[in-house]
């Protein structure tokens, strides 16, 4: 039914019913997940149940880990002693505060942090010993079925085929075939503008896709999405995408190797986005800055506005106020005394 569903597809029928053929084949596949097989070893295994089998593994050590207590943890400190020390830095480092390479250096060491299980049964106090000798016989098996169902898996490529069906039947991934049958459609039409503007839609869209299902970079259409954004390039008249291109890490990694790595993928999409938050963090440090720049000019020139105004007020203020003589004019309200009789009879002839 896979077949079927890419068949449709490459036809044109982008709608509901290739989303119901996708869905059908990941019911196949599912089923194929639930199916008991035979393996060269004295059980059967379900290529579907691996994430159950590695969660009853987790859950076998954490309780063997409890049980051989201090010895478990005198053995795991003697193995990061031989542990490189770069390596033993980043492990040591709380993990929300790791850096992505230290994550990175920090998983390889706790790969090397898997002491022998049977010296540290042997090594258990003895009330607990048994139960730790036990519990190292069931870790085994799961180890067991865990390696035969991996590998079994890896032969017929399980992993990608069911993440394939799974991503095809969502409508966003459908949107985005649609959109990129229709892009090359005005393209050969020679209707640029409506081309170039699916064909900006579209690389939105699988840009999340692959955020989400790495593992569909490998896939066959990759090939055919990367001609599209050629195509794009040529309506658009550009030599070089943009920074922020939506499928920029997918467009490098095929321009560079012709193929793209789902790991590599991720590595390099992780970094490139990591880069790209510190750039927008920059800028908007930057427009910050410039914005507080912007208003304490405005806020100077305010009160340098402020302070004219003042000044002129104090100058009118002083033009309307009358100016002082130096002669002592009399108050109006002291009254003049009038010449007493003796006064007129000197002043008389």
């Amino acid at each position: 039914r896979i077949k079927h569903a890419e068949a449709i597809e490459d036809e044109g029928v982008l709608d509901e019913r290739a989303q119901t053929a996708w869905q059908l084949a990941s019911e196949d596949w599912n089923d194929l997940g639930e199916r008991s097989i035979p393996t060269t070893a004295a059980f059967t295994i379900k290529l579907g149940r691996l994430d159950d089998l590695q969660r009853q593994r987790d859950e076998k050590l954490l309780k063997f880990k409890q049980v051989t207590g201090d010895a478990y943890i005198k053995a795991q400190e003697a193995m990061l002693d031989r542990v490189p020390a770069i390596q033993k830095e980043a492990y040591m480092t709380p993990a929300e505060k790791r850096t992505k390479a230290q994550a990175s250096m920090a998983a390889a060491a706790l790969e090397q942090l898997s002491p022998d299980l049977d010296k540290v049964a042997k090594a258990t106090a003895a009330e607990n010993r048994l139960q730790a000798v036990q519990l190292v016989a069931e870790l085994e098996d799961l180890t067991e079925r865990i390696t035969k169902t991996r590998g079994y898996r890896d032969q017929i490529n399980f992993t990608y085929w069911q993440t394939l069906s799974i991503a095809e039947q969502e409508e966003r991934t459908v949107r985005a075939r649609r959109l990129i049958y229709e892009a090359e459609k005005a393209n050969a039409d020679a209707e640029l503008d409506q081309a170039i503007g699916l064909y900006e839609k579209a690389f939105e869209v699988w840009a999340d896709i692959f955020d989400d299902y790495p593992i569909l970079v490998i896939d066959d259409s990759a090939d055919d999405l990367f001609d599209s954004v050629r195509r794009y390039m040529i309506a658009t008249d550009s030599e070089e995408l943009p920074e922020d291109f939506p499928l920029n890490t997918f467009v490098s990694l095929m321009g560079e190797y012709g193929v793209v790595d789902q790991k590599m993928y991720e590595e390099v999409r992780t970094t490139q986005r990591a880069k790209l938050e510190e750039r927008q963090r920059e800028l908007s440090e930057q427009e910050r800055r410039l914005e507080e720049e912007a208003a304490k000019a405005e806020a100077a020139e305010a009160n340098v506005m402020k302070e004219d105004a003042s000044a002129t007020e104090s100058e009118e203020a002083d033009e309307d106020t009358p100016v002082k003589s130096d002669v002592d004019v009399p108050d109006a309200s002291e009254a003049i005394d009038p010449p007493s009789s003796d006064d007129e009879a000197q002043a008389s002839p």
